[in-house]
């Protein structure tokens, strides 16, 4: 028979285990910067949190699609699907519905981000790795709490960083671009490895979908089942016959005619 001291020191022991598995959150991290993301995981792990990570979007896609998180850090400038847009597909997911997600981004300051609108609880201004994974530490904290969140969500670091009149002029230009794509009366579908990464409102006319019901969707799957075959073989002969265009670049088709 254990002494009293004894089976008081294991039954603390078991309680302060359970506590950490209760205080243990499950984080996902999407970032191209791969030094950044390793960074962060290695100091989220320390802080006593499961990790895990994806360097493009298309891949974060592809591995919440199967697993919860309770706290989603993402870079706001990512290939083929910014921060905004992929908030919105994650918000789709009905399990992660209620994930806490916090944009990160160097250019917090100068970024036009309707955190209301995207569904993101949080905006994290990238500085330093030190006070990057600082404030990623704080929004894990909040998460706990997230009736504490301000309105129209936390932004943290803000004070530390500066508006950039170059970065304001090539986020401008981008909006500019975007803007005269979304304007063009042709369907235009950009697709990357098969899935959709942008589409404009005139084939969202044709399709008769909402934006956020056909981003990362496989192009084909969009049509019926009469017009399937045709899409697959109009992609792979887009792809085959022009030798600039490898599998894994974006290709671009007109969706004239393709809908009637």
């Amino acid at each position: 028979m254990l002494p009293a001291f004894n089976l008081a020191m294991i039954r603390a022991e078991q309680v302060l285990r359970n506590y950490q598995i209760r205080m243990m959150k499950k984080i996902f991290i999407v970032d191209d910067n791969r030094l950044l993301l390793t960074y962060l995981e290695k100091h989220i792990r320390e802080a006593g949190h499961e990790v895990f990570s994806a360097l493009s979007a298309m891949t974060a896609v592809e591995l919440l699609a199967g697993q919860t998180a309770d706290v989603i850090f993402i870079d706001y400038f990512l290939p083929y699907l910014n921060a905004d847009r992929l908030c919105q597909i994650i918000r789709r997911m009905e399990h992660l519905k209620k994930a806490y997600l916090v944009v990160m981004s160097a250019a917090a300051s100068e970024l036009p981000l309707d955190m209301a609108r995207t569904g993101a609880n949080a905006l994290i201004a990238k500085g330093s790795f030190k006070e990057t994974v600082k404030f990623c530490i704080s929004a894990i904290k909040d998460a706990e709490s997230p009736l504490v969140s301000e309105p129209g969500g936390k932004i943290m670091g803000l004070d530390a960083v500066y508006p950039r009149q170059m970065t304001k002029e090539l986020l401008g230009q981008n909006r500019h671009l975007q803007a005269m794509l979304d304007s063009i009366s042709e369907g235009i579908v950009e697709i990357y490895r098969g899935r959709v990464v942008y589409i404009n409102p005139a084939a969202e006319k044709m399709l008769g979908k909402p934006q956020n019901q056909i981003l990362t969707a496989y192009f084909p799957d969009l049509f019926s089942p009469r017009l399937r075959p045709q899409i697959e073989s109009l992609s792979l002969s887009v792809a085959k016959d022009s030798p600039a265009i490898e599998q894994s670049q974006t290709v671009q088709l007109s969706m004239s005619g393709l809908c009637g």
